[in-house]
């Protein structure tokens, strides 16, 4: 079918191909949508190069209801097909990544396995980084940090933490920091061990874009007294390579920052970001909470299928000395093109589905 697409869709038998693109996305088969689902970043590069050179978008728009049935496949599908996405959204126009992918991502997130949750939490990411539109890009910001890092959740969280680990590839340092370092902060003070385990492991992988900010060495202390000795262990393996006199970063990966940072110029990361409201400063006092991330439009549908509990059965839950997290309850809309300050009044393109 790939090879098809790439023949046919610039051709007056588009409008056939799309057809048979759809029926073979939705076929009643599990092994032919898994099939298709190997083919989809072949497919897509296809329509979308066409699209993007002539305008030729309304055929496409039956291939975008057939990945929204597509997500309903085996978890081995989805997996296949977050992947498949990931490999095509740079070519992809920026109204559908907005429109169309990013709530697929969050929907096989949210709804799927393990694996399927790790790759569409990655293409969410991904997604943030071919955005161009700011106000498009905040919109999903808020919504990957105020339902996923702040979720009751605590797969949800965990998984916030595969998103930083993705960013720290993809966005330069200062992007990084933007984007994520505040919530992974934060969740020193998460009430789940594993959640406070997996910052510690976390932060190992991305501290070079972080180590420098204060609010960094305040969070190593207070995983310093956790009450996990895995946490503690953890916290010293990092504090030893940070404690071995000047940290001298590789000129390849200092280089390797700065063509990233040349990149994300055409798409306005140059420019110093309206900061998303942030969390509550570490404290250690038991008294203090996150706050409420605020009303920003219509409400979302509040059902969490994920996980009805924050109790991690996996290791004693002992809440540390500092905060605990306060239930994010919070929506957002998407603003208004005509009007930045004001957010629309229909819902927003992600309102069927939240964490």
């Amino acid at each position: 079918v790939h090879q098809v697409s790439a023949v046919l869709a610039d051709s007056p038998a588009r409008g056939e191909l799309t057809k048979l693109i759809y029926s073979l996305m939705r076929d009643k088969d599990d092994d032919v949508r898994l099939k298709m689902a190997q083919n989809i970043s072949s497919v897509f590069l296809s329509l979308f190069s066409v699209e993007q050179s002539h305008g030729k978008m309304d055929p496409a728009r039956l291939v975008w209801k057939g990945l929204e049935e597509m997500r309903w496949s085996s978890w081995r599908t989805q997996e296949i097909l977050a992947r498949e996405l990931k490999a095509c959204v740079h070519a992809m126009p920026q109204q559908h990544i907005y429109d169309e992918v990013i709530a697929v991502f969050f929907k096989m997130a949210k709804e799927s396995a393990f694996l399927v949750r790790k790759e569409s939490i990655e293409g969410v990411v991904l997604c943030l980084r071919h955005i161009k539109d700011r106000r498009k890009r905040r919109a999903v910001l808020e919504h990957l940090r105020r339902r996923w890092a702040r979720g009751e959740s605590f797969w949800s969280r965990i998984a916030f933490f595969d998103a930083a680990v993705f960013g720290f590839q993809i966005f330069s340092w200062r992007v990084f920091n933007q984007f994520f370092t505040p919530e992974l902060l934060a969740m020193a003070a998460d009430k789940v061990s594993n959640v406070r385990l997996r910052l510690v492991r976390t932060l190992c992988l991305v501290w070079k874009a972080c180590y420098l900010i204060p609010e960094f060495k305040h969070a190593l202390e207070i995983l310093g007294r956790d009450c996990d000795p895995d946490v503690v262990s953890g916290v010293l393996a990092l504090q030893k390579i940070l404690g071995e006199g000047d940290i001298l970063l590789d000129a390849t990966e200092t280089e390797s920052n700065r063509q990233k940072e040349e990149a994300e110029a055409p798409f306005g990361f140059e420019r110093i970001l309206e900061p998303l409201e942030k969390p509550n400063h570490i404290s250690g006092t038991a008294s203090e909470t996150v706050s409420s991330a605020g009303s920003c439009g219509d409400n979302w549908d509040e059902d969490d299928s994920m996980s009805t509990s924050n109790v991690d059965m996996t290791r004693d839950m002992q809440p540390p000395a500092v905060y605990d997290r306060a239930e994010e309850k919070s929506s957002w809309q998407p603003p208004s093109e005509e009007a930045p300050n004001k957010t629309r009044s229909r819902l927003s393109p992600f309102s069927c589905f939240c964490v």
